[in-house]
C-alpha cells in the first residue's frame, strides 16, 4: 500500500514537472494535497515529528499568498531550508517567517520588525540553503540557525504575479540532549590535546 502511494506521489510530481528529491519526505505538495492557505490567520498546518528532509512543492500565481505553519516536535531543530527548484518567468519570490502558529503581519503595511526573518529566493538561490539569508533579513528580529522546536509560520509570495513553481526542503535534525553536550565538549578537548601531543612528538 505504502509503495503504491509513493509511486502515485512521484508520478504526480513528474507530471507537474517537479520531482521529489531522493530520500525526501513529502511535507506538502500542492498538486496532490491542495493549495496552501491564503489566510495568514489560518495557515495550512503540518507537523514534523522525526528527523529527515521534508519537501514542500508549491505553485504561486498572480496575487497568490501562501501561508504554512510548521510545528517542530520537542527535541527537533530546523538545520537548513534548502532551495531545490524554481520555475518562473520572474527571477525572484518572497519568503518570511514568524515564530507563531499564525502570521500576524498583513501583506500590505507589513512591519518588518515583527518578522523573525525574510529574504528573496529565486533562480539565483537554487541549490543553496536560504535559512541563513532569512535569519539575516534586514530590520527583522533575526535568528541564528538551527531553529528549535516550536511552530513557525511561513509566508510565500510571488511579487510580479508570474506563475511560479518552487521546491523547498526543510532539513530537520535532532537536538543533542543537554546531558550529552558536556560529553561532546570533553571529547573534542581530548581530541585536540591528542593532536597537540602528536605534533610535539613528531
Amino acid at each position: 500500500m505504502r509503495k503504491l502511494a509513493r509511486a502515485a506521489v512521484a508520478a504526480s510530481l513528474l507530471a507537474a514537472g517537479l520531482a521529489l528529491p531522493a530520500g525526501a519526505i513529502p511535507l506538502w505538495t500542492e498538486s496532490i494535497d491542495g493549495d496552501l492557505s491564503n489566510n495568514r490567520l489560518a495557515p495550512t498546518a503540518v507537523s514534523i515529528n522525526a528527523t529527515g528532509s521534508y519537501t514542500l512543492i508549491g505553485t504561486m500565481g498572480a496575487g497568490d499568498l501562501e501561508y504554512l505553519a510548521v510545528t517542530l516536535a520537542p527535541g527537533l531543530s530546523l538545520q537548513t531550508l534548502q532551495h531545490v527548484a524554481y520555475v518562473s518567468t520572474d527571477a525572484i519570490s518572497f519568503i518570511a517567517v514568524q515564530n507563531s502558529p499564525t502570521f500576524t503581519e498583513p501583506p500590505l503595511g507589513t512591519d518588518i520588525a515583527n518578522l523573525l526573518g525574510w529574504t528573496h529566493f529565486g533562480a539565483a538561490t537554487v541549490a543553496t540553503n536560504i535559512l541563513d539569508d532569512i535569519c539575516a533579513g534586514a530590520f527583522a528580529i533575526g535568528c541564528t540557525p538551527p531553529l528549535g522546536a516550536s511552530t513557525y509560520s511561513w509566508w510565500l509570495q510571488q511579487a510580479s504575479g508570474s506563475l511560479t513553481s518552487y521546491t523547498l526542503n526543510f532539513n530537520v535534525n535532532a537536538i543533542p540532549e543537554p546531558g550529552t553536550l558536556p560529553l561532546i565538549g570533553l571529547g573534542l578537548a581530548v581530541l585536540a590535546a591528542a593532536k597537540r601531543r602528536t605534533r610535539l612528538h613528531a
